[in-house]
């Protein structure tokens, strides 16, 4: 994908054991050997059993881990070493909304001098965010008039609401989110993923979005990868992986999900027989 704005070209990333599991010496293959590129305000989910890799592949994508092999680039550039002033500028650009937004936030900070602090640390004007204000942005993601409570006084949803807030503050190209949704009720869940893909629309922001879930995979993303045992074993268009599935790994996922509908369970079964009679 020429125009793509992040892209991981054969990368891996492989832990050599020092005790505990992994006995010493032996190699934890967590992503190897994988490719994947997203476009400018694309949605690409990565779907996967826990342990799959799907997480590690998060990180090496944000650049919080190097990869063992392989390339991870940035717009076009590599990712500086970590740690350096190159790589803080291009956290910036790059920020992680994580499954536990309460282990994310600082409890003695209020949500507003949250989202200041990380604005001023990449020294931008305090007084502007990707969405105007900052009472703006709390406002454009349902948190109006809450900016000065802390943590402990917010529900489970409104903490990733303030999360997504701080890391739009920034006005990054990419938001990877790792299991964003996987720690809230069903009916926050979907106020969430309506919330991620309006800012989407109105920002042009891309999401690398992780999730064991393939519903909610499915309700988000353009494009789909599913990962297994730490290598993509397919990917394609979310409405071509979702009718035509060709890995019995993806079959096996979808087969799992809940129909929505009796009709729509019969439908499903009848082509499973189908399937079964061809083989």
């Amino acid at each position: 994908m020429s125009n793509a704005v992040l892209a991981l070209q054969d990368v891996s990333r492989h832990y050599r054991g020092k005790g505990g599991l992994l006995r010493k010496g032996d190699t934890l293959r967590a992503v190897d050997g994988v490719d994947v590129t997203l476009a400018p305000g694309e949605t690409l989910g990565i779907v996967g059993e826990s342990g799959s890799g799907k997480s590690t592949l998060g990180r090496l994508a944000a650049g919080i881990e190097p990869p063992s092999a392989g390339n991870v680039t940035f717009k076009g550039k590599p990712y500086a070493p970590i740690g350096s002033s190159a790589w803080r500028r291009q956290r910036r650009d790059v920020q992680v909304v994580f499954q536990n937004p309460s282990q994310a936030l600082d409890p003695r900070l209020s949500i507003a001098d949250q989202i200041r602090g990380a604005m001023e640390a990449h020294r931008l004007d305090t007084g502007k965010s990707g969405a105007g204000s900052l009472d703006a942005l709390l406002a454009r993601v349902g948190l109006e008039g809450l900016g000065r409570r802390y943590p402990h006084q917010l529900s489970g949803g409104q903490l990733q609401r303030a999360v997504i807030a701080r890391a739009l503050s920034l006005s990054p190209d990419v938001i990877v989110c790792d299991e964003a949704v996987s720690a809230l009720d069903v009916s926050v869940q979907a106020q969430i993923l309506n919330l991620l893909q309006d800012l989407q629309a109105e920002f042009s922001v891309a999401y690398l979005f992780i999730s064991h879930d393939l519903g909610v995979v499915r309700h988000v993303s353009h494009r789909i990868a599913v990962m297994q045992h730490g290598r993509i074993v397919e990917a394609g268009p979310a409405g071509d992986v979702f009718a035509s599935p060709r890995n019995s790994y993806t079959k096996a996922l979808i087969a799992a999900l809940p129909a929505a509908s009796p009709s729509a369970r019969r439908a499903r079964d009848a082509k499973r027989r189908l399937d079964f009679a061809k083989v």
